[in-house]
């Protein structure tokens, strides 16, 4: 627990960046693969889109090449979950060239955070853990600069559906 109270710390600062940046955007492309993919997933669905209102389009690394690379233009914000699994040399192909065509690409990488005691062969095993925590920030500061608290729904559990 510690360990991630640590990651939640260092992830303050990026968090606060991306979302002070990127809140009011068009639409946020978020990436990831391997065992972050659900990360991705997940947080495009049901933090960004349902809690915060905002457009949103989940794609695994696999998947960008084939559709959402031609879409992406300059001024878009693209997301990277990067991991420490398999995955990660994929991931690391889609930030070499989206990091060509797009200005606003923003990586969140589990390996820029310390946890200390865990070895090399299981950080990838705790990818999702750790990025559940960065996202954990994110959703503050979005929150913050929307002025939108995250409980806050148009319609799910308030219509009959």
């Amino acid at each position: 627990p510690e360990l991630l109270v640590d990651v939640k710390k260092k992830a303050d600062a990026p968090a606060d960046a991306y979302a002070k940046k990127h809140r009011d955007d068009a639409i946020q492309y978020l990436v990831g693969s391997g065992n972050l993919w659900g990360e991705a997933y997940c947080y495009a669905m049901c933090i960004m889109e349902e809690m915060q209102w905002m457009r949103t389009k989940s794609i695994s690394g696999a998947d960008f090449f084939h559709g959402t690379l031609e879409v992406i233009g300059r001024d878009d914000s693209v997301i990277l979950f990067k991991g420490e699994d398999a995955a990660r040399k994929l991931m690391d192909r889609v930030e070499n060239f989206v990091n060509t065509i797009c200005a606003n690409v923003t990586v969140f990488d589990t390996a820029d955070y310390e946890l200390k005691g865990i070895s090399k062969e299981f950080r990838g095993m705790m990818s999702p853990i750790v990025m559940a925590n960065v996202t954990e920030r994110i959703s503050k500061y979005l929150e913050e600069y929307g002025k939108h608290p995250l409980a806050i729904r148009r319609y799910y559990r308030r219509l009959d559906y």
